[in-house]
Parts: C-alpha cells; sequence; structure tokens
C-alpha cells in the first residue's frame, strides 16, 4: 500500500492531489512534498479551506532501486485493476483512487539530462488546467500530447489521461534535471503557488509568462542506436538532420525545423527515444 497523508480544513474548497516518484528515479517531487508535510506539521504552512492528498512515492519499488521502473512504465498504466499481475499495476490502481478522490492533481517529474530546464504538460487544455499551469514555476508549456499517442506503438493512460476521462484537471510538471537540487526547488514552488492559485494558503506568487510548444511526434526506439549529438531537452533541430542512428545505418532525421524534447540517450528498445515539437 502506498504512503499517503491527508490534511482536511473542514472548511469547503478545492481537492488537491500531489504525486511525486510516479517515475522511481525521479525523486525532486518526493523532497518537495515531504518538506511541504514538515511545514504543515510544524504550522509553518496552514491550509485555509479544502483538503490536500499527498503520495510522495507513487512507485516505491522503483524508487528502493533508483530506477524509472522495474517491470512496468507507472505513467502508462494509470487506470482501475481489479486483479493487478504486478506491483506497479497495483501501484496504478492506488494512485487511480486517489486521482477519483480529489479535483485537481499535481504530478511532479524530472528529466534525463543535466541543465535542461523545467517545463510543465499541459495534455487537455481548459479553464481549470490553465490556472495550474499559470501556477507553475516554468517558463515553457508543452501541448498535445495525447494526439501524437494515438498512433504510437505504446499506450498511453498516464495520470493526466486518467484524470481527464473521470472528470479531474491534472498537468505534470517537469521540474528539470532528476539529480540536480534547484528541480527540488521548482517542485516546492510550484506546489505552493499551485495551493496559492486554488485559495488553500496564502502565499504571494507572480504569474510568469509562458512559452507555448506543440508536440508533433514521438520517436520510439526499435532496436540498438545512438543519438547523433549530446542533446538536451529544448535544444533545436533542423530539417532533415540526422537526430538518430540505429547500429544497422538506418537514420531517423527530422521532417520539420523544431525542438527536440526529452531525449533519452539511455532509451531501451521498445520505449520513448525523443520527441518533436514546434512553435
Amino acid at each position: 500500500m502506498l504512503t499517503r497523508y491527508v490534511y482536511e480544513t473542514n472548511v469547503p474548497g478545492p481537492r488537491l492531489l500531489l504525486l511525486g516518484a510516479v517515475h522511481g528515479n525521479e525523486t525532486a517531487g518526493s523532497k518537495a512534498i515531504m518538506r511541504l508535510k514538515e511545514a504543515l506539521d510544524s504550522k509553518k504552512t496552514v491550509l485555509k479551506c479544502g483538503s490536500l492528498t499527498m503520495l510522495p512515492v507513487c512507485n516505491p519499488l522503483a524508487y528502493a532501486q533508483g530506477v524509472r521502473f522495474v517491470e512496468k512504465n507507472l505513467n502508462r498504466i494509470i487506470r482501475r485493476f481489479e486483479r493487478p499481475s504486478c506491483p506497479e499495476e497495483e501501484f496504478a490502481d492506488e494512485v487511480a483512487q486517489a486521482i477519483l478522490q480529489n479535483e485537481y492533481i499535481l504530478d511532479l517529474h524530472s528529466t534525463h539530462n543535466a541543465g535542461e530546464p523545467p517545463f510543465a504538460f499541459l495534455d487537455y487544455p481548459g479553464a481549470q488546467t490553465r490556472r495550474l499551469v499559470a501556477a507553475a514555476d516554468v517558463d515553457y508549456v508543452i501541448c498535445n500530447w495525447p494526439e501524437i499517442y494515438r498512433d504510437a506503438p505504446i499506450a498511453d493512460y498516464c495520470t493526466e489521461y486518467f484524470a481527464h476521462v473521470s472528470g479531474r484537471y491534472a498537468i505534470t510538471l517537469e521540474c528539470g534535471y532528476h539529480y540536480d537540487r534547484a528541480a527540488e526547488e521548482i517542485a516546492r514552488k510550484s506546489i505552493y503557488n499551485v495551493l496559492a492559485e486554488l485559495k488553500m494558503i496564502d502565499y504571494p506568487f507572480e504569474v510568469r509568462d509562458k512559452s507555448y510548444l506543440t508536440l508533433k511526434e514521438v520517436v520510439i526506439k526499435k532496436r540498438a542506436g545512438n543519438l547523433q549529438k549530446n542533446y538536451r531537452h529544448l535544444d533545436a533541430v533542423a530539417k532533415g538532420e540526422v537526430i538518430g542512428l540505429y547500429e544497422d545505418g538506418e537514420k531517423v532525421a527530422a521532417d520539420y525545423d523544431g525542438f527536440i524534447l526529452i531525449p533519452n540517450h539511455d532509451a531501451a528498445d521498445g520505449t520513448e527515444w525523443f520527441y518533436l515539437a514546434v512553435k
């Protein structure tokens, strides 16, 4: 059973769920959530209304091993499971239940490479999800995720998808590089900003201007190969640029000018290698 912390005010208001370590090696959100718990327990931070639920470690098995996942990518299987076949399906069922019990969801992640800027995913634009994105302490927002997975060979039952089809409001925040202390601070500020935006705490924050990018493509790594540069998230790519090269000589090139997103130099075969986006 996942460890959860619930804070009720008995005053009508929003129901917010914070998720950390959906991927086990992405710990910035977990650390920020635990810092908030300490502040709430010591009364340094006081909830004014509504309720707050926190799941600081959603994949404890992967978290203990310092890996993204063990058997199944948790953020591709978020739904109810009557008969889970592995621990990660059990965790997915618990996360899905927590989503159903809340109204707003902030899912905190981090990225693969040092120096990468933080950003937010806005999968399902609407008044309430835009409120959450506006409060996030990031400069970039990535849109169109559901569309690129329609024809992808990987099913994508992520937290945002499950929240959306369940009538809830969710965004995913990528706080920066896994092992950068600054990523924890981005997570912490974003949590406090969202709480303030929802009028759940008194906390001053300024809405930052955001740059919006539209995802065009997800590239799944088919077999052994390598990216051709030390690409980092949001690096510009030119039409015709060879981004990936398989060991058998097949090239993967950009079909348009744009940006590479979330490049994974250590991607396993059959998993996401990188994404392409345009302004």
